[in-house]
């Protein structure tokens, strides 16, 4: 779904999250854990209602993975919604655990919505931080077009 959206094919990766959702409904969990990518994608296709019912309704159990993974997706939900300073909160604090969690992409990811949130808000220095934070996560990763939307905006909040 990723790769069809970037390549503007927007009917075929909503195709495709449909049938993510459909095939893992036996397993919650595993679509839990996968919610940050799902939510981002949703997103970019204006799709807020889907997570918002993914959100709605999570699976009984929830391990660390799955619990910070539904905090990831609600930041991205709240900042899509415009509620940029409860997202910058969830972003701030999903970043905090996903940083003791272990998962590099996602603190990056986190960062970088910290980045764009804190300077919807007007709150241009913790911005910049955010942004030189999840530029440096993202170098190591090698992630070149998120570290490219990372050190864009770390320009941008420079100049």
């Amino acid at each position: 779904a990723e790769v069809a959206l970037e390549r503007g094919r927007r009917d075929e990766a909503r195709a495709m999250l449909e049938g993510f959702t459909r095939t893992s409904e036996p397993d919650r969990l595993y679509r839990t854990s996968l919610m940050p990518v799902v939510a981002r994608l949703l997103v970019r296709l204006n799709d807020l209602e889907t997570i918002r019912r993914h959100l709605a309704d999570p699976p009984p159990f929830v391990s660390e993975r799955e619990r910070l993974s539904l905090a990831s997706a609600r930041a991205v939900l709240a900042a899509a919604e415009g509620e940029v300073t409860s997202a910058a909160e969830t972003f701030r604090d999903a970043a905090r655990d996903w940083r003791r969690y272990g998962m590099p992409i996602e603190l990056g990811q986190l960062l970088l919505g910290l980045a764009r949130c804190e300077r919807a808000t007007g709150r241009r220095s913790e911005a910049l931080a955010a942004a030189r934070a999840a530029a440096e996560v993202l170098q190591q990763l090698r992630a070149r077009p998120l570290l490219a939307e990372a050190s864009a905006l770390q320009d941008e909040l420079e100049g």
